[in-house]
């Protein structure tokens, strides 16, 4: 696969960042969903230049779990707004079929009431 990159959460500060899967230690994906939510993972802290902080010090591993899995770095939080605005449309559509159900019942008590 192309290079990817994990949307994680680090689980002592419940921080959320974007880390490429090298930096997961003993994590190789073959897929977009070869990863559990619920395992924990010993994540590389990201760096801002990670090249010269390696030839410096060793860097600092926590714990965490991956909450997504993307082939482009902001492909991730944008998959995730995606599920968001899939899950608002589902939800403005239930409202729209109740509202529409009530209108119904209120044309039939309607009727009801009339006869």
């Amino acid at each position: 696969m192309s290079k990817l990159f994990a949307y994680v959460q680090f689980l002592d500060d419940k921080s959320k960042k974007v880390v490429p899967v090298k930096d997961i230690k003993h994590f190789e994906p073959t897929t977009l969903e070869d990863f559990s939510k619920r395992k924990i993972y010993k994540i590389y802290w990201p760096q801002e230049d990670d090249e010269a902080n390696l030839e410096k010090y060793e860097r600092s591993i926590y714990e965490g779990t991956i909450l997504n899995l993307g082939d482009d770095e902001v492909y991730i939080p944008k998959r995730k707004l995606d599920e968001y605005e899939n899950k608002i449309i589902n939800q403005k559509k239930k409202i729209k079929t109740l509202q529409n159900e009530n209108e119904v019942l209120k044309s039939k008590i309607a009727s009801l009431e009339t006869d």
